[in-house]
């Protein structure tokens, strides 16, 4: 999957507990981590949510942060968040 150009991957949180996923996400586009405060994260009607979330968030928050190639903080109106999105991912792949 990762070796077609034009495509918008959207992976479930787990995705950076596998080391090998690193180079497969990376090896034909930009990673972009959309940050966002545990504290605003949506927990009604997540898979996990039943879980502790804290702990999760703690264990995989370093990792998202090592995947990323680009850090857009998700704290703002959806239009925002998409037009920030779009302005890292042209500083990574260009025009």
């Amino acid at each position: 999957m990762g070796k077609k150009p034009g495509l918008v991957i959207s992976t479930g949180g787990g995705c950076v507990t596998r080391e090998e996923n690193y180079f497969y996400l990376h090896q034909n586009g930009a990673v972009i981590f959309l940050e966002r405060s545990l504290h605003l994260l949506e927990r009604e009607g997540r898979p996990l949510s039943g879980g502790d979330l804290g702990a999760m968030y703690e264990r995989r928050f370093p990792l998202y942060r090592r995947f990323a190639g680009r850090i857009v903080q998700n704290d703002a109106p959806a239009e925002i968040v998409a037009k920030n999105v779009l302005e890292a991912a042209y500083e990574v792949i260009g025009d």
